[in-house]
């Protein structure tokens, strides 16, 4: 997935298995894209790292994901993307 970035907004939710969240945030803004601290509909795409009850709960989400997925069912063309995907993005 090589797709431009560019003004692209983004959102984190989960622990990031590869670099911290600060390191994340400044690679988004280092490829002229986005952060944001919540989801919105104005959201492109949501990083899903991986969330600690998630080795207890398969079911539990995070606050991020349920209204990201509630977005999406009204029609938001909101791309939830893993850590993988979100670091081939930004090679």
């Amino acid at each position: 997935m090589t797709e431009h970035v560019k003004d692209k907004k983004f959102v984190i939710t989960g622990r990031l298995a590869t670099f911290s969240r600060e390191e994340a945030i400044e690679l988004i803004k280092n490829k002229g894209a986005m952060i944001q601290p919540m989801v919105t509909p104005k959201t492109d795409y949501l990083v899903k790292g991986y969330f600690q009850l998630d080795l207890f709960n398969e079911d539990k989400k995070t606050r991020k994901l349920v209204l990201a997925e509630q977005l999406i069912s009204k029609g938001y063309p909101i791309m939830i993307i893993s850590e993988h995907s979100f670091l081939e993005m930004m090679k």
